[in-house]
């Protein structure tokens, strides 16, 4: 019997899978030793170095330079950095010597599935009465379609004080084809959820050998509190046994709604990551 992967095992693996994964379906990028710069659009969330420093090297300071060049070459006036608990010290070191400061944590549970199929099967939960997830078919333009909708606008809306609809903001193009490019990836794998026929909820998986990410999970407001976020997890853990994906992670903020339906499946914290950023001048 193998044994378990160590949180920073673990951890290597996904901070890799989220620089090539990111870069994969960003407009543009930079690669910056063993990560990469990333850039969507101006105002994008993905505009952010993700995976620098998780070598066992230290990171040199003109690194730093390179990216903020790049950023200020596409006229976004911000520099972010994506760094996890194992990130090389020098970076955090040389990041708070320019001015770089926290704006933001992330904790990433993990699970690891049992060797054999049938022990890993035998762990899912039935979905609740009158839902089904279906795996969006990616050449599927209207699937494809219905699934950023609903992400976006279940997103959008809180939990408690929902906007009237016309108030939700309406996402820029950029972030829409950001997110076409995301569902058609051919490593990620993306569910809708149904209740009694009507679309309810969506969530996404992407799978590298043998390890995988949750991500994008959403319920339409209507829907919510219906068990619907833990099926979309059990339809995910078992498209990861099917695809032989044995450690998985889903990045959460603390205390959400994320957090609590992950430790309801078995996940246990594994390591933080946190955004460093800085505004940056021409």
């Amino acid at each position: 019997m193998t044994a378990a992967p160590t949180a920073q095992q673990i951890a290597r693996k996904e901070e890799r899978r989220q620089a090539q994964g990111l870069g994969a379906v960003s407009t543009d990028t930079q690669p910056l030793a063993d990560g990469v710069a990333c850039w969507a659009g101006i105002k994008s969330w993905a505009n952010r170095v993700v995976g620098v420093g998780m070598a066992d090297a230290a990171v040199d300071d003109g690194l730093i330079d390179r990216a903020e060049a790049f950023y200020l070459d596409r006229g976004t006036p911000e520099c972010r950095f994506e760094l996890c608990a194992y990130t090389h010290p020098s970076l955090v070191k040389n990041l708070g010597e320019r001015g770089y400061a926290l704006s933001e944590f992330e904790l990433v549970y993990g699970l690891t599935l049992p060797e054999d199929p049938e022990q890993a099967f035998a762990m899912l939960a039935p979905y609740p009465p009158g839902v089904t997830i279906e795996q969006v078919d990616r050449t599927d333009v209207d699937a494809v379609n219905t699934y950023i909708h609903l992400n976006f606008r279940s997103q959008a809306i809180p939990d408690v004080g929902a906007p009237p609809a016309d108030d939700i903001p309406k996402p820029d193009p950029d972030a829409i084809e950001l997110y076409r490019r995301i569902v058609c990836h051919p490593q990620v794998d993306s569910f809708l959820g149904y209740v009694d026929g009507e679309v309810a909820c969506s969530g996404a998986m992407e799978a590298v050998d043998g390890h995988g990410c949750f991500f994008s999970a959403a319920t339409s407001p209507a829907f919510r509190r219906r068990g619907l976020h833990g099926a979309l997890f059990s339809a995910r853990v078992r498209r990861a046994i099917e695809t032989s994906t044995r450690t998985l992670v889903v990045a959460t903020a603390p205390g959400g709604p994320t957090e609590r339906n992950a430790q309801r499946k078995g996940f246990t914290p594994l390591y933080t990551r946190a955004l460093f950023g800085r505004a940056l001048e021409e």
